[in-house]
């Protein structure tokens, strides 16, 4: 992957090992740390000055709880509190590695929803919690979902509250049942993505 545009501008991939290289200075790496679940991390040590490289793996935002630290994107950009979504997040610290406590800040829960009606198959429901008010746009796709032979893009505007939804008909049937199966959809919003995950398990039991 080249780190420079057409226009010999720097890409996003080359603005991130900037800022790493910046931050991590004379900076020694100590190997991944224990996260929350969800979550990875890799810790650099110079002295009593610690920089921790993190992201979320589950589509998730949360907010880490660290004493005194100071925290930038992945472009540069400081953050008023240390967040860290799939893309990776630089937090400096001093003193000794605390215990991570992370809050959730934005994620999308889903749901399976029942046929609207006989011969119609099933639905996936997908809600987001976020920092709004702001607009984005779903983006769903594979085998899973009713249109299976393209991206369906859907857009998204997220209220005052934090909340927005989108019901997406799935490639799933009463008359065929599935077990084990997962549909997913991003949502993408400005400076971030999010990701929500169903289950699908539709199957009857296995008889005793």
């Amino acid at each position: 992957m080249s780190i420079w545009e057409h226009d010999g501008s720097l890409t996003p991939h080359g603005v991130s090992i900037a800022v790493m290289n910046a931050l991590i200075a004379d900076a020694q790496p100590q190997g991944e740390v224990e996260m929350p679940e969800g979550m990875e991390g890799h810790l650099w040590a110079d002295g009593d000055r610690k920089l921790l490289i993190a992201w979320t793996n589950d589509g998730t935002v949360r907010r880490l709880g660290v004493k005194d630290a100071v925290a930038w994107d992945v472009y540069g950009g400081a953050l008023e509190t240390p967040l860290v979504g799939y893309l990776p997040t630089f937090v400096e610290f001093a003193g000794d590695v605390p215990a991570w406590q992370a809050q959730l800040v934005e994620g999308v829960e889903a749901e399976l929803l029942e046929p609207e009606a006989a011969g119609k198959p099933y639905r996936a429901r997908f809600t987001c919690t976020a920092r709004g008010p702001a607009s984005g746009e779903w983006v769903a796709g594979g085998p899973y979902f009713l249109e299976r032979e393209r991206t369906q893009r859907m857009p998204c505007e997220v209220g005052e509250d934090g909340r927005a939804e989108v019901v997406v008909p799935l490639n799933v049937w009463p008359s065929l049942p599935v077990k084990d199966r997962e549909a997913q959809v991003r949502l993408y919003l400005p400076g971030r993505m999010l990701a929500g995950m169903l289950e699908i398990s539709n199957a009857p039991p296995a008889a005793p």
